[in-house]
């Protein structure tokens, strides 16, 4: 397929590293857009893949799907790569592990031009479980799988809604604006780091431009049966206090009060923790993992197993 001469006005963007399983999936939901093909352009960005994601990519070549080498580990990397690549005006995040609906992209660009104040417009993310989903497995806990659902009425952003990474496109200028993703925070191989998209959210909306929440920007993303267990979830929760901490540390938020909290409520949660459910027990790993980043994130690996044994 031959590159037009005028720019696309959308570009999608699919960050992956060593899941070229998942990744055609990804890919042939985004060739498969109601959007006038000339009017976006795809491109994946291999964040240091192993396996072989490259083949995988390259496969789709005369789809014009763009493939971009990234050899610096981390998501918010590779993010960057794909905004510094992209032609669109507009650049729309999809995770690797999951299926944009076929009106994706058509829908993107409907929200940003209809509110010219938009910095930032997501949607509902669905799961498609591999596998049964277990009862100890509650609603409350679906958001740290990338699983939400804000209502069936496109509004701005309330404050205690967000968007997550697997579904979310930016205007491009606003993305350059508060240039891009921070590299401490997010994915980096296997660490479950997190609070890149927040972060960036919060610095577009600190502008004051708003974040919209459109009903119709739809994807489903992959849970796959290692991610259904309580030894998953007891790891997600701590790095999420890990990744908490980092992202406050990089804004200069004022800590010492928040970690007094947090050391207090995990000292009473260790006195009783025989009594409390397992809600209760990721609370405690979130609060570990929070004080560890707050103190230095290099903590967070080298206590990792500490943390499995407070769990036990």
């Amino acid at each position: 397929m031959q590159q037009s001469i005028h720019p696309p006005q959308i570009t999608a963007i699919i960050c992956t590293h060593n899941r070229a399983d998942s990744l055609q999936k990804a890919i042939q939901s985004v060739l498969a857009q109601s959007l006038a093909r000339d009017r976006y352009e795809v491109i994946v960005v291999d964040n240091a893949s192993t396996d072989h994601t490259a083949d995988t990519v390259r496969s789709f070549a005369t789809q014009g799907v763009r493939y971009v080498y990234e050899q610096g580990v981390g998501l918010s990397i590779a993010r960057n790569t794909g905004q510094r690549e992209a032609r669109g005006e507009i650049v729309a995040y999809l995770d690797d592990d999951a299926v944009a609906s076929p009106e994706w992209l058509e829908e993107i660009l409907f929200a940003f031009d209809k509110y010219p104040d938009i910095g930032v417009v997501g949607g509902p993310i669905s799961a498609d479980w591999e596998g049964t989903r277990p009862d100890w497995l509650v609603d409350d806990l679906l958001p740290y799988l990338s699983v939400i659902h804000w209502g069936n009425a496109t509004h701005v952003l309330e404050p205690h809604e967000f968007l997550a990474g697997a579904n979310f496109a930016f205007r491009k200028s606003a993305l350059e604006m508060i240039g891009g993703f921070h590299p401490r925070l997010d994915r980096r191989g296997n660490l479950l780091l997190g609070e890149g998209d927040v972060h960036a959210v919060d610095r577009i909306i600190a502008t004051g431009m708003r974040v919209l929440y459109h009903p119709l920007v739809t994807v489903v993303h992959t849970i796959p049966q290692r991610r259904m267990t309580k030894d998953f979830f007891r790891e997600r929760l701590y790095w999420q206090g890990v990744s908490e901490a980092v992202r406050e540390k990089i804004d200069h938020a004022k800590l010492s009060r928040k970690l007094r909290r947090t050391a207090r409520s995990l000292y009473e949660w260790q006195r009783h923790r025989s009594r409390h459910a397992f809600s209760d027990e990721l609370t405690a790993l979130y609060r570990l993992g929070y004080m560890h980043g707050a103190v230095h994130p290099a903590l967070a690996e080298r206590y990792f197993s500490l943390v499995h044994t407070v769990s036990a």
